[in-house]
């Protein structure tokens, strides 16, 4: 009973212990990948779900429902309206904007509750993220009139001509004032009416030497008076005058603003890349071109943007100046036969700055890999993040110090130990060769003795050289003095017994023994039984016996 209750708890805890590995083992799905298909359902992608989870998503629906422009049309129109405090149709908004992009009625709520207060900002972003289709919309809405918006392409190495057309130049010692200057006094003109400047790829340029020293200092400080000589008015920014500045965020950006530039220029925005709008391109397009995507792969392609995105932004060898926004050419590939490609496009997008690690296909393989496989990121197991926590703490470098020189030190000792080992058992097999060869008859016993001191000398010189122990040493040469015991022992015996047989030979030469000398002989024999080796003391027994009783017969 007691043996079967083992078995069985060893049966039960090599299950628990298996099924614990299996566990540690398994990857972790990725959060986003889970949440994707809320995402996906919420918005109408519902292809390939079964009814449990479509209901459950579904509970999130205010939460993940991206809605656009198009479907918010109203509220936008209120924003509108009330910034300009007008009292504009659906049809004159849409008439004014045009095409209406695909965003979220997020970006409204950015442009009038974040931005406009601010009066000037800077937005900034990498390829792909639709700059300039959300500055021109933005400059649109803050003016309500097209005709109010004056902007600057900016291109390296133009900045003295640009300062001279757009903030003055002096001809014949009389200031002329630049399209700027012009633009401030219009808007000081027409307090009723909004105006915008655009700066646009502002960051190829040093901004303080387009703007010149006055209105840098204006863009400072705005409470004290600023003049130029020559120029009879007052400059300063107007509330209704918009400040916009757009920068890329680039590997090869030609001027990095500093913490003090950035602070004159206003609120910098980062326009990041922005899956939310992928997700509306996608589907747009592929209800348009009738493409077929499935629910499957469109969370494949969602989940590919956004990770080598950020395995790209986080990456030392990059940063976020080599990403890829939604509206790059990214957005041409979406087919599921263009997978690979789509993939290429980061890749070569990044190699296209000439870093100095070339960005390869082996770097997204976790990436791939997680697709794949239904989310699960590699090396996200238990076991992996316990390795990979050891490591960076610098505490598996320590356990593997000291697991190698346990191995070492374990593996040194079975060495020394299999070597003395070997050593003492050559010494013993040869002492047992000895032995044998001189009871069996093949050796004599000097040359047995001279063996025997021979494997002395040889335990004396592998003490000296250390390859044994002092005491294993002592251990072999008092196990050989028994050795040499049972020898001279039997040596002795050997020679008594000869002498016996010797005496007997003689006194038995006539043939006969009388009962005399039958008794004495048989009584000598059995005083010398322990002397001598037993099958002489039987033989010499049974030769008297046999001697004595042909007596008695005749």
């Amino acid at each position: 009973m007691k043996r079967l209750l083992i078995s069985i708890a060893i049966i039960v805890s090599s299950i628990v212990i298996i099924f614990l590995l299996v566990i540690a083992c398994e990857n972790q799905v990725s959060p986003f990948w889970l949440k994707l298909d809320t995402i996906l359902i919420c918005n109408d992608i519902t292809d390939g779900y079964d009814s449990v989870i479509l209901n459950e998503s579904l509970k999130k629906l205010d939460l993940y429902k991206i809605n656009t422009i198009e479907e918010k049309l109203d509220s936008v129109l209120k924003i509108y309206n009330r910034f300009h405090r007008v009292d504009n149709s659906i049809e004159d908004l849409e008439n004014f904007i045009g095409r209406l992009p695909l965003w979220n009625i997020k970006k409204i709520n950015l442009i009038f509750d974040t931005l406009a207060p601010t009066k000037k900002f800077v937005i900034n972003g990498v390829t792909g993220t639709g700059k300039s289709t959300f500055v021109d919309l933005t400059a649109k809405l803050l003016t309500g009139d097209p005709e109010r918006i004056i902007k600057l392409q900016c291109v390296e190495n133009m900045e003295i001509e640009y300062h001279k057309r757009w903030i003055g130049y002096y001809e014949k010692e009389k200031f002329i004032p630049g399209k700027l200057l012009k633009l401030i006094e219009k808007a000081e003109s027409n307090p009723q009416n909004n105006y915008v400047f655009i700066l646009d790829d502002f960051d190829k340029i040093p901004p303080a030497t387009f703007f010149g020293s006055e209105l840098w200092m204006e863009l400072n400080n705005e409470i004290d008076k600023t003049f130029i000589d020559g120029y009879n008015k007052e400059i300063y920014f107007p509330d209704n005058l918009f400040l916009i500045s757009v920068t890329h965020i680039s590997a090869d950006s030609k001027v990095n603003f500093s913490d003090e530039e950035k602070r004159r220029l206003g609120y910098f925005y980062d326009l990041k890349p922005n899956y939310e709008e992928f997700l509306l391109y996608i589907k747009e397009r592929n209800i348009k071109d009738r493409l077929g995507l499935t629910s499957a792969h469109i969370k494949k392609l969602l989940f590919t943007f956004v990770k080598i995105n950020e395995l790209i932004s986080s990456n030392v060898n990059y940063g976020p100046g080599f990403v890829l926004g939604q509206w790059s050419t990214l957005r041409k590939n979406i087919k599921p036969e263009e997978l690979d490609h789509f993939i290429d496009i980061f890749i070569q997008h990044v190699n296209s700055f000439n870093p100095d690690r070339k960005f390869l296909h082996s770097d997204v393989e976790d990436v791939i890999e997680a697709e794949e496989n239904s989310g699960k990121l590699p090396n996200t197991n238990f076991l992996y993040r316990v390795y990979k926590g050891l490591l960076d703490t610098g505490v598996f470098a320590e356990l593997t110090v000291a697991l190698l020189f346990t191995i070492f030190s374990i593996a040194f000792g079975w060495f020394v130990f299999i070597r003395k080992r070997l050593i003492i058992n050559k010494i013993q097999s040869k002492l047992f060769k000895c032995s044998k060869d001189y009871t069996s008859g093949r050796a004599d016993y000097e040359e047995t003795l001279r063996e025997m001191f021979k494997l002395k000398s040889e335990i004396y010189v592998l003490v000296g050289k250390r390859q044994i122990k002092h005491e294993e040493g002592v251990f072999l040469l008092l196990y050989i003095e028994d050795e040499v015991d049972k020898i001279e022992k039997f040596h002795e015996v050997n020679e008594l017994t000869k002498d016996l047989q010797q005496k007997f030979k003689e006194f038995m030469s006539d043939g006969v023994i009388d009962k005399k000398e039958y008794e004495l002989l048989h009584k000598f024999l059995e005083s010398m039984k322990t002397s001598i080796a037993p099958d002489v003391y039987y033989r010499l027994m049974n030769e008297i016996d046999a001697l004595y009783e042909k007596r008695i017969n005749t």
